[in-house]
């Protein structure tokens, strides 16, 4: 078993791979699809994979307040709308490699 110290740096290494990865990805996604497209399709699937969580939050009485509730509306309009569909806009002009400098 690792010990904590090795598993984040592991996690942080895997983290790392991933990210640097999804331009990639978004590159070769981009050759078919528009980034507000790709965008939205991400998240589509990131709510499918997450319906789980939120429903088994919700059987469990957890509500968010109302200040959670617009904090959520908030980071998610600036990350769906906004930072995403400019992320793969900038993939499309400028290539995977220069993208996330």
């Amino acid at each position: 078993m690792l010990q904590d110290a090795h598993y984040g740096t592991l996690s942080a290494i895997v983290v790392n791979v991933i990210w640097g990865l999804s331009f990639v990805a978004a590159r070769i996604a981009l050759s078919t699809l528009t980034p507000v497209l790709l965008a939205m399709i991400r998240f589509s699937i990131a709510s499918i994979l997450f319906a789980p969580i939120i429903i088994k939050n919700l059987r469990h009485r957890y509500i968010p307040t109302l200040r959670d509730a617009s904090e959520f509306a908030l980071l998610g309009f600036l990350s769906i709308s906004v930072y995403f569909p400019l992320q793969y806009t900038g993939v499309k002009y400028t290539g995977a490699g220069i993208a996330p400098s």
